[in-house]
């Protein structure tokens, strides 16, 4: 397992939160507009490394599935390209080993029903269709964190400062109101 502590304290670009041997999510620790506060980073020193249970994950990816139509209606114009702020956690094989790795992707394209976009630190595009999604992600007018299902699943595991810091980043509803 990997600790919070280690998650975000590390200088990598992609950094993971391994949940009871399930890859729960990537953060994008140095591309501005998903990088976690300061506040959060502090707070993780106190980190509980208490590990998410598969069953909340799955929730969170059953939640983001339920509104992925959702987002792509409002994120992705009809050039096929979705607008700034927008991107998806997607399941891909592992760089290094067997399995799989939920990567951060943005600069998503859509074209018919197959999905590229890019992964910080890889060189290209990747290639992805809709069932590797597991997560979505919209920062909104506000500069709050919409969808990001997995993170709100996430808080309980994070010490108390560190989750009111990353919390404060999320949305109070992970749908906008307006795409209601």
């Amino acid at each position: 397992m990997v600790s919070l502590r280690s998650l975000l304290m590390s200088d990598r670009t992609f950094v993971s939160v391994a949940a009871a041997g399930i890859f729960g999510c990537f953060l994008m620790a140095d591309n501005p507009l998903f990088a976690l506060p300061e506040p959060v980073r502090s707070a993780a020193a106190a980190d509980t490394g208490l590990p998410l249970a598969p069953r909340t994950l799955e929730a969170a990816r059953v939640q983001a599935s339920e509104t992925l139509a959702m987002f792509l209606r409002h994120a992705v114009g009809p050039d096929g390209r979705a607008a700034e702020g927008a991107a998806l956690q997607v399941a891909l094989p592992a760089e290094d080993g067997p399995g799989l790795q939920v990567v951060l992707v943005s600069d998503v394209r859509v074209d018919n029903i197959q999905f590229s976009g890019v992964v910080e630190g890889r060189p290209g595009r990747v290639s992805f269709d809709p069932s590797h999604i597991r997560d979505w992600i919209w920062r909104g007018e506000d500069g709050r964190l919409y969808g990001s299902y997995i993170a709100r699943a996430s808080l309980p595991s994070f010490h108390p400062s560190a989750a009111a810091a990353l919390g404060a980043t999320l949305s109070e509803d992970p749908v906008p109101a307006v795409w209601r």
